[in-house]
Protein backbone atom coordinates (compact mmCIF):
# COMPACT_ATOMS: atom_id res chain seq x y z
CA UNK A 1 0.00 0.00 0.00
CA UNK A 2 1.38 3.45 -0.83
CA UNK A 3 0.48 6.53 -0.87
CA UNK A 4 2.44 7.58 -4.00
CA UNK A 5 5.35 6.90 -5.63
CA UNK A 6 8.38 8.49 -4.80
CA UNK A 7 10.43 11.14 -7.11
CA UNK A 8 13.46 9.95 -8.19
CA UNK A 9 16.61 9.82 -6.24
CA UNK A 10 18.53 12.45 -6.09
CA UNK A 11 22.37 12.57 -6.44
CA UNK A 12 25.18 13.52 -4.04
CA UNK A 13 26.36 17.19 -4.41
CA UNK A 14 30.09 17.88 -5.28
CA UNK A 15 32.06 16.89 -2.65
CA UNK A 16 29.54 15.34 -0.25
CA UNK A 17 30.31 12.06 1.02
CA UNK A 18 29.18 8.84 -0.83
CA UNK A 19 25.08 7.48 1.11
CA UNK A 20 26.54 4.29 1.36
CA UNK A 21 29.29 2.25 2.71
CA UNK A 22 29.77 0.22 -0.89
CA UNK A 23 32.66 1.57 -1.87
CA UNK A 24 36.49 0.44 -1.71
CA UNK A 25 37.97 1.46 1.42
CA UNK A 26 36.11 1.92 4.51
CA UNK A 27 34.24 5.62 5.38
CA UNK A 28 36.13 7.92 7.98
CA UNK A 29 33.49 8.00 9.95
CA UNK A 30 29.98 7.04 10.56
CA UNK A 31 27.40 8.37 12.66
CA UNK A 32 25.62 6.39 15.03
CA UNK A 33 23.28 6.60 18.71
CA UNK A 34 21.17 4.63 20.28
CA UNK A 35 17.52 5.86 21.23
CA UNK A 36 16.49 4.73 24.25
CA UNK A 37 12.94 3.10 23.52
CA UNK A 38 10.96 6.38 25.69
CA UNK A 39 12.65 8.52 23.23
CA UNK A 40 15.72 9.99 25.40
CA UNK A 41 19.36 9.18 24.64
CA UNK A 42 21.76 7.86 27.15
CA UNK A 43 23.53 9.33 28.51
CA UNK A 44 27.05 7.80 27.81
CA UNK A 45 27.04 9.25 24.53
CA UNK A 46 26.99 7.05 21.51
CA UNK A 47 26.77 3.27 21.55
CA UNK A 48 25.87 0.67 18.88
CA UNK A 49 25.98 -2.83 18.22
CA UNK A 50 28.47 -4.17 16.67
CA UNK A 51 26.58 -5.91 14.19
CA UNK A 52 24.51 -3.08 12.31
CA UNK A 53 27.99 -1.46 12.53
CA UNK A 54 29.65 -4.48 10.89
CA UNK A 55 26.56 -3.98 8.13
CA UNK A 56 27.68 -1.07 7.23
CA UNK A 57 30.81 -1.37 6.52
CA UNK A 58 30.33 -4.75 4.73
CA UNK A 59 27.63 -2.25 2.52
CA UNK A 60 24.81 -4.14 3.65
CA UNK A 61 23.23 -1.24 5.12
CA UNK A 62 23.42 2.22 3.01
CA UNK A 63 23.94 4.86 6.07
CA UNK A 64 23.99 8.44 5.10
CA UNK A 65 26.94 10.58 6.25
CA UNK A 66 25.41 13.09 9.36
CA UNK A 67 26.44 16.05 11.39
CA UNK A 68 28.36 14.67 14.95
CA UNK A 69 25.20 14.36 17.32
CA UNK A 70 27.19 12.76 19.78
CA UNK A 71 30.34 11.98 18.58
CA UNK A 72 31.83 10.47 15.62
CA UNK A 73 33.51 7.09 15.57
CA UNK A 74 35.75 5.29 12.64
CA UNK A 75 33.56 2.63 11.32
CA UNK A 76 34.69 -0.49 13.88
CA UNK A 77 37.90 0.94 14.10
CA UNK A 78 38.40 1.11 18.22
CA UNK A 79 34.68 0.34 18.10
CA UNK A 80 34.19 -0.33 22.02
CA UNK A 81 32.45 -3.84 22.02
CA UNK A 82 31.81 -3.86 25.41
CA UNK A 83 28.98 -1.42 24.82
CA UNK A 84 26.92 -3.66 23.26
CA UNK A 85 23.27 -5.18 23.89
CA UNK A 86 22.19 -2.37 26.10
CA UNK A 87 19.03 -3.46 27.95
CA UNK A 88 16.16 -1.04 26.69
CA UNK A 89 18.00 0.38 23.61
CA UNK A 90 17.94 0.27 19.73
CA UNK A 91 20.49 1.44 16.96
CA UNK A 92 19.29 4.26 14.23
CA UNK A 93 21.05 5.65 11.68
CA UNK A 94 21.28 9.55 11.49
CA UNK A 95 20.96 11.00 8.22
CA UNK A 96 22.19 14.22 7.08
CA UNK A 97 19.22 16.45 8.80
CA UNK A 98 19.78 14.64 12.01
CA UNK A 99 16.34 13.16 11.71
CA UNK A 100 16.27 9.33 11.91
CA UNK A 101 15.69 7.49 8.64
CA UNK A 102 15.26 11.04 6.98
CA UNK A 103 16.94 9.71 4.09
CA UNK A 104 13.98 6.83 3.76
CA UNK A 105 15.25 3.05 2.74
CA UNK A 106 17.46 1.85 -0.61
CA UNK A 107 14.89 0.36 -2.57
CA UNK A 108 17.92 -1.08 -4.31
CA UNK A 109 19.06 -2.39 -1.09
CA UNK A 110 15.76 -3.58 0.30
CA UNK A 111 14.07 -5.30 -2.80
CA UNK A 112 16.24 -5.78 -5.23
CA UNK A 113 19.58 -7.96 -3.49
CA UNK A 114 19.71 -10.89 -1.25
CA UNK A 115 16.90 -11.32 1.32
CA UNK A 116 19.48 -13.13 3.68
CA UNK A 117 22.95 -12.13 5.37
CA UNK A 118 25.31 -12.97 2.95
CA UNK A 119 28.33 -13.79 5.41
CA UNK A 120 29.08 -16.86 8.36
CA UNK A 121 27.15 -19.37 9.36
CA UNK A 122 23.72 -21.17 8.05
CA UNK A 123 21.21 -18.01 8.66
CA UNK A 124 18.11 -19.44 11.70
CA UNK A 125 15.69 -17.37 10.70
CA UNK A 126 14.26 -15.48 7.02
CA UNK A 127 13.43 -12.30 6.88
CA UNK A 128 9.91 -13.14 5.99
CA UNK A 129 9.75 -15.04 9.67
CA UNK A 130 10.79 -11.91 11.34
CA UNK A 131 8.15 -9.78 9.04
CA UNK A 132 5.31 -11.98 9.93
CA UNK A 133 6.13 -11.48 13.77
CA UNK A 134 6.16 -7.67 13.24
CA UNK A 135 2.90 -7.80 11.60
CA UNK A 136 1.64 -9.97 14.24
CA UNK A 137 2.67 -7.80 17.00
CA UNK A 138 1.33 -4.43 15.37
CA UNK A 139 -2.06 -5.65 14.92
CA UNK A 140 -2.33 -7.18 17.84
CA UNK A 141 -0.83 -3.93 20.03
CA UNK A 142 -0.25 -1.06 17.50
CA UNK A 143 3.45 0.21 15.93
CA UNK A 144 4.67 1.70 18.97
CA UNK A 145 5.39 -2.21 20.16
CA UNK A 146 7.42 -2.59 17.40
CA UNK A 147 10.99 -2.87 18.63
CA UNK A 148 13.94 -4.50 17.38
CA UNK A 149 13.88 -6.22 21.04
CA UNK A 150 10.05 -7.25 20.67
CA UNK A 151 10.35 -8.39 17.38
CA UNK A 152 13.77 -10.40 18.45
CA UNK A 153 11.68 -12.10 20.93
CA UNK A 154 9.17 -13.65 19.00
CA UNK A 155 11.36 -15.77 16.83
CA UNK A 156 13.88 -16.54 19.61
CA UNK A 157 16.84 -14.43 17.93
CA UNK A 158 19.16 -12.35 19.66
CA UNK A 159 17.93 -8.89 19.12
CA UNK A 160 21.89 -8.04 17.47
CA UNK A 161 21.06 -10.46 14.94
CA UNK A 162 17.75 -9.49 13.88
CA UNK A 163 19.94 -6.17 12.26
CA UNK A 164 21.72 -9.01 9.25
CA UNK A 165 18.05 -9.13 8.62
CA UNK A 166 16.43 -5.44 8.90
CA UNK A 167 19.02 -2.94 9.79
CA UNK A 168 16.38 -0.71 11.16
CA UNK A 169 13.37 0.04 11.99
CA UNK A 170 12.13 2.06 9.38
CA UNK A 171 13.54 -0.60 6.74
CA UNK A 172 10.91 -3.26 8.83
CA UNK A 173 8.08 -0.59 8.43
CA UNK A 174 8.79 -1.44 4.46
CA UNK A 175 8.93 -4.96 4.94
CA UNK A 176 5.55 -5.02 6.91
CA UNK A 177 3.34 -2.69 4.29
CA UNK A 178 4.64 -5.01 1.32
CA UNK A 179 3.93 -7.65 3.69
CA UNK A 180 0.36 -7.55 4.31
CA UNK A 181 0.09 -5.60 0.60
CA UNK A 182 0.22 -9.18 -0.40
CA UNK A 183 -3.46 -9.66 1.09
CA UNK A 184 -4.42 -7.72 -1.93
CA UNK A 185 -5.39 -9.78 -4.36
CA UNK A 186 -7.35 -8.90 -7.49
CA UNK A 187 -8.63 -11.86 -9.29
CA UNK A 188 -11.30 -10.60 -11.51
CA UNK A 189 -9.47 -8.19 -14.54
CA UNK A 190 -10.84 -4.40 -14.98
CA UNK A 191 -14.17 -4.84 -15.69
CA UNK A 192 -14.21 -1.21 -17.97
CA UNK A 193 -16.23 0.65 -15.68
CA UNK A 194 -13.31 2.62 -14.24
CA UNK A 195 -15.68 4.11 -11.77
CA UNK A 196 -16.93 1.25 -10.75
CA UNK A 197 -13.61 -0.62 -10.13
CA UNK A 198 -11.80 2.01 -8.67
CA UNK A 199 -14.64 2.06 -5.61
CA UNK A 200 -13.97 -1.86 -5.80
CA UNK A 201 -10.05 -1.13 -5.01
CA UNK A 202 -10.89 1.65 -2.25
CA UNK A 203 -13.02 -0.79 -0.49
CA UNK A 204 -10.53 -3.30 -0.67
CA UNK A 205 -7.89 -0.76 0.80
CA UNK A 206 -10.12 -0.04 3.56
CA UNK A 207 -11.17 -3.66 4.58
CA UNK A 208 -7.27 -3.91 4.54
CA UNK A 209 -6.50 -1.30 6.73
CA UNK A 210 -9.37 -1.81 9.13
CA UNK A 211 -7.72 -5.73 9.54
CA UNK A 212 -3.76 -4.00 9.94
CA UNK A 213 -5.28 -0.59 11.67
CA UNK A 214 -1.46 0.51 12.34
CA UNK A 215 -1.08 0.93 8.27
CA UNK A 216 -2.40 4.37 8.15
CA UNK A 217 -0.06 5.68 9.71
CA UNK A 218 3.17 4.40 8.06
CA UNK A 219 2.42 5.72 4.41
CA UNK A 220 4.45 8.29 3.77
CA UNK A 221 5.92 9.84 0.49
CA UNK A 222 8.94 8.06 1.25
CA UNK A 223 7.54 4.24 1.04
CA UNK A 224 9.43 2.39 -1.00
CA UNK A 225 6.83 0.12 -3.42
CA UNK A 226 8.25 -3.53 -3.06
CA UNK A 227 7.10 -6.66 -5.18
CA UNK A 228 3.44 -7.07 -3.45
CA UNK A 229 2.71 -3.32 -3.58
CA UNK A 230 3.66 -2.90 -7.25
CA UNK A 231 1.23 -6.20 -8.46
CA UNK A 232 -1.69 -4.34 -6.57
CA UNK A 233 -0.51 -0.55 -8.42
CA UNK A 234 -0.15 -2.66 -11.77
CA UNK A 235 -4.06 -3.76 -11.46
CA UNK A 236 -5.28 -0.04 -10.54
CA UNK A 237 -3.22 1.05 -13.19
CA UNK A 238 -5.12 -1.06 -16.00
CA UNK A 239 -8.48 -0.33 -14.13
CA UNK A 240 -7.85 3.76 -15.00
CA UNK A 241 -6.33 2.52 -18.45
CA UNK A 242 -10.06 3.63 -19.87
CA UNK A 243 -9.79 7.26 -18.37
CA UNK A 244 -7.18 8.55 -20.69
CA UNK A 245 -5.02 9.86 -18.23
CA UNK A 246 -1.26 9.74 -18.90
CA UNK A 247 0.93 8.13 -16.72
CA UNK A 248 1.40 10.87 -14.18
CA UNK A 249 -2.39 11.27 -14.17
CA UNK A 250 -2.86 7.53 -13.05
CA UNK A 251 -0.54 7.61 -10.38
CA UNK A 252 -2.14 10.50 -9.04
CA UNK A 253 -5.13 9.15 -9.11
CA UNK A 254 -4.24 6.23 -6.90
CA UNK A 255 -2.42 8.60 -4.44
CA UNK A 256 -5.69 10.24 -3.74
CA UNK A 257 -7.76 7.36 -3.42
CA UNK A 258 -4.94 5.94 -1.04
CA UNK A 259 -4.70 8.96 0.79
CA UNK A 260 -8.54 9.54 1.44
CA UNK A 261 -8.83 5.73 1.81
CA UNK A 262 -5.66 5.90 4.92
CA UNK A 263 -7.45 9.64 6.44
CA UNK A 264 -10.96 7.92 6.46
CA UNK A 265 -9.77 4.51 8.20
CA UNK A 266 -7.71 6.49 10.63
CA UNK A 267 -10.69 8.50 11.99
CA UNK A 268 -12.83 5.99 11.62
CA UNK A 269 -10.59 3.68 14.11
CA UNK A 270 -10.52 7.01 16.36
CA UNK A 271 -14.68 7.20 16.10
CA UNK A 272 -15.16 3.71 17.00
CA UNK A 273 -12.61 4.25 20.00
CA UNK A 274 -14.62 7.55 21.60
CA UNK A 275 -17.62 6.32 20.67
CA UNK A 276 -16.81 3.66 23.78
CA UNK A 277 -16.98 6.50 26.12
CA UNK A 278 -21.02 7.82 26.49
CA UNK A 279 -19.33 10.77 28.57
CA UNK A 280 -17.92 11.98 25.80
CA UNK A 281 -20.11 11.69 22.92
CA UNK A 282 -22.92 13.34 24.98
CA UNK A 283 -20.60 16.29 25.73
CA UNK A 284 -19.38 16.68 22.55
CA UNK A 285 -23.04 16.98 21.95
CA UNK A 286 -23.97 19.75 24.40
CA UNK A 287 -20.83 21.25 23.22
CA UNK A 288 -22.21 21.76 19.45
CA UNK A 289 -25.79 22.63 20.36
CA UNK A 290 -23.83 25.48 22.02
CA UNK A 291 -22.09 26.32 19.31
CA UNK A 292 -24.96 26.18 17.21
CA UNK A 293 -27.09 28.68 19.70
CA UNK A 294 -24.71 31.27 20.31
CA UNK A 295 -25.83 32.91 17.09
CA UNK A 296 -21.77 33.64 15.73
CA UNK A 297 -22.17 30.59 13.50
CA UNK A 298 -25.65 30.52 11.38
CA UNK A 299 -23.95 28.31 8.65
CA UNK A 300 -23.08 25.72 11.03
CA UNK A 301 -26.57 26.06 12.88
CA UNK A 302 -28.24 25.28 9.64
CA UNK A 303 -26.18 22.13 8.67
CA UNK A 304 -26.50 21.22 12.23
CA UNK A 305 -30.65 21.22 12.22
CA UNK A 306 -30.73 19.19 8.53
CA UNK A 307 -31.74 15.87 8.91
CA UNK A 308 -28.83 13.49 9.95
CA UNK A 309 -27.01 10.92 7.70
CA UNK A 310 -26.67 7.26 8.45
CA UNK A 311 -23.37 6.48 10.50
CA UNK A 312 -23.60 3.10 9.49
CA UNK A 313 -19.37 2.75 9.06
CA UNK A 314 -19.88 1.40 5.47
CA UNK A 315 -22.92 3.53 4.74
CA UNK A 316 -20.61 6.89 5.33
CA UNK A 317 -17.50 5.16 3.77
CA UNK A 318 -19.86 4.72 0.64
CA UNK A 319 -21.24 8.52 0.14
CA UNK A 320 -17.69 9.85 0.84
CA UNK A 321 -15.67 7.73 -1.84
CA UNK A 322 -19.27 7.85 -4.21
CA UNK A 323 -17.97 12.00 -4.16
CA UNK A 324 -14.50 11.42 -5.08
CA UNK A 325 -14.70 9.16 -7.64
CA UNK A 326 -17.87 10.36 -9.89
CA UNK A 327 -16.61 13.57 -9.38
CA UNK A 328 -13.07 12.46 -10.67
CA UNK A 329 -12.61 14.71 -13.99
CA UNK A 330 -10.12 12.54 -16.24
CA UNK A 331 -9.78 15.60 -19.00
Amino acid sequence: MISGLPSAAGTNSPGSQPASCRFAGRPRHVALIIREENGGFPAGGTQAGLATASGVCDGIVPLPYSRTLYENRPCLDDFDKSRLNNPGKECEAVSSDGKPGAEGVDPEQLWLRAAEPRRGRRPSFSREAITAAAVTLADAEGLDAVTMRRVAAEVGAGVMSLYSYTPDKETLLELMVDHVSGELTVTNPPSGDWRADLKTVARLQRAHMLRHPWLPATLSPRRVPGPNTLAFLEHVLAVLRPTGLDGAGKLEVFAQITAFVAGHVAHEIAHAAVSRSPDRVAAEGRYLAAVAADGCHPELAEALAAPGRPLAPDATFARFLNRLIDGLDTD
